[in-house]
């Protein structure tokens, strides 16, 4: 019985792990809905591929989130936001037709893992982590200041 309660300790926690994450996207892609709307986005990015399609990768800073609930120190004051940087990665196929994903930073980052070494899109995706602005996390767009 033991082995049967620790397997289901063990599946209920992955599932927490995949609404976790499910939630997460959900929030990057609202996120990056709003980011478009309000121009939002710097492009960092654009690449062809040999089937004549275009991708554009984009950057932008979604400012002012509710922190997430950590450890109380009480000698480390709390943050109560934070900010969150989200990739936009817009594909034009020929004919016009086109696509989009949003992803945060860590999540666009470790994509090209999950792709053989050496295929096109894992050497594109790979080209446009190498081109993230760093150094330049906050982007202020239709403000006073830019950081450029």
């Amino acid at each position: 019985m033991a082995a049967s309660l620790r397997d289901l300790e063990h599946a209920a926690q992955v599932q927490f792990v995949r609404a976790q994450k499910a939630e997460q996207k959900a929030e990057d892609i609202q996120h990056a809905l709003n980011l478009m709307l309000n121009l939002g986005f710097e492009r960092f990015h654009t690449a062809l591929t040999m089937d004549g399609a275009v991708h554009e990768f984009e950057l932008g800073t979604v400012r002012n989130l509710p922190a997430p609930d950590e450890i109380d120190w009480s000698a480390i004051p709390k943050r109560t936001t934070r900010n969150r940087r989200i990739v936009l990665w817009r594909t034009m196929f020929p004919g016009r037709h086109q696509y989009a994903s949003a992803f945060h930073d860590a999540e666009f980052g470790s994509l090209p893992k999950h792709l053989d070494a050496g295929s096109e899109l894992r050497d594109l995706l790979e080209a446009a982590i190498e081109k993230i602005p760093i150094g330049r996390p906050l982007l202020v767009k239709g403000g006073t200041a830019r950081n450029r």
